[in-house]
């Protein structure tokens, strides 16, 4: 009796510690699912003054007040938040007549993002920004149009540069040509971390553009299109690129140290994105990328579109294609350094090399311009569950 006391008071303290702020004791009650540590989602909603009802009794959830609206479907980890495609790490489940979700989705993903705007992040003043790829490995490729994603990654990153820069951010690249940092993959990958580590950077940015390369159940390869954006999979999860567990998922990596704000740098950008482009939506995932597994800070990877499809890779083919990707990026960079503290003031900057060349496939498309939280610092994780 005592020990099932204390175990309780603990939990509600992580819970009021982590942000909920329910009254009913339903809040700070959780279950083990298929062996799994998960929370009812009604009472996840009603911690940050969600309503619940059935969409569809018994398969779809929905929460909403007059400002948040969150939707989960059992045995789908796609769900969507105020509109906007995000994945879970574990499937929701049908339980005691409700949904229940995984404690490690409500404490990496879905309480961050409930919070969003009430958690402050450490300052922002040094950004890395990864062209993906480099010589010898052109990364995707559209080759009767000519297009690889090593040259396109390359002026994006110049781009969003400049951008950022103008903005009073410092601005590194883990590149400035054609050429990869190693030609060994491995520890070009690594290296790219490595750098972001040696000038203290306050967030990592990999630039890619995507292919459909493989077989996907259900779609032609070349009709797959739209925007993805990575942050790393949290411990004990499974990736969405597969459904099976590995022994490698329980594995702790440094990317795991910024799980939460991982997810707030991920929705920020990805929601930017969203509106600046108009692309479809793919979905904030997660993955165990290598590039984002050694990130020494928030660490996001973006994939702004398919260069295996022929109408978006005519986008993409374009300067000004290329320039709205990049101001929509900075756009969810300024989103998410909002919410802590100012960025310095802007300075002067020296004269931007110009990006490697990239010749238009095809002409260019006609595209509208974008229009223009507590103490700082990584906030307790509630407890590790596997």
């Amino acid at each position: 009796m005592w020990r099932k006391l204390m175990a309780r008071l603990a939990l509600a303290m992580a819970l009021v510690a982590a942000g909920f702020t329910a009254q009913s004791k339903a809040a700070f009650e959780t279950a083990r699912v298929d062996g799994v540590k998960c929370i009812d989602a009604v009472a996840l909603g009603e911690g940050f003054g969600l309503h619940a009802s059935w969409t569809e009794p018994g398969k779809r959830l929905l929460l909403q007040n007059a400002t948040t609206r969150v939707e989960f479907e059992v045995n789908q980890r796609e769900a969507i938040f105020d509109g906007r495609h995000v994945f879970l790490g574990n499937l929701p489940v049908y339980h005691q007549r409700s949904i229940w979700i995984s404690w490690i989705d409500t404490e990496t993903l879905l309480a961050p993002l409930l919070r969003l705007g009430r958690d402050r992040p450490l300052p922002v003043h040094t950004i890395v920004i990864d062209p993906g790829h480099g010589i010898p490995d052109n990364g995707a490729e559209n080759k009767h149009l000519g297009l690889k994603e090593r040259e396109l990654t390359l002026d994006t990153a110049f781009c969003l540069k400049k951008i950022l820069e103008l903005q009073g951010y410092k601005v590194v690249l883990t590149r400035t040509t054609n050429f990869g940092i190693s030609p060994d993959k491995k520890l070009d990958l690594r290296r790219r971390d490595e750098i972001a580590a040696e000038v203290k950077a306050d967030l990592f940015i990999s630039i890619h553009f995507n292919s459909a390369g493989q077989y996907v159940p259900g779609e032609n390869v070349g009709a797959v299109h739209g925007t993805e954006t990575f942050r790393f999979t949290p411990r004990y999860q499974i990736p969405v690129s597969r459904s099976v567990h590995k022994a490698e998922d329980d594995d702790i990596n440094p990317g795991n140290k910024y799980d939460q704000w991982n997810a707030l740098l991920g929705y920020c950008i990805h929601r930017a994105l969203l509106d600046g482009i108009g692309s479809y939506d793919r979905g904030l995932r997660h993955d165990n990328l290598a590039v984002l597994r050694l990130a020494p800070c928030p660490a996001v990877l973006v994939e702004s579109g398919y260069l295996t499809n022929d109408a978006e890779a005519r986008k993409l083919a374009t300067p000004a294609y290329r320039q709205q990707i990049a101001e929509a990026i900075a756009n969810g960079v300024r989103a998410y350094a909002s919410l802590g503290p100012p960025p310095p003031a802007p300075a002067a900057v020296n004269a931007v090399s110009p990006p490697a060349t990239v010749k238009p496939a095809s002409p260019p498309v006609t595209t509208k311009p974008v229009a223009a939280p507590p103490s700082a610092g990584i906030p307790s994780p509630l407890p590790a569950q596997k």
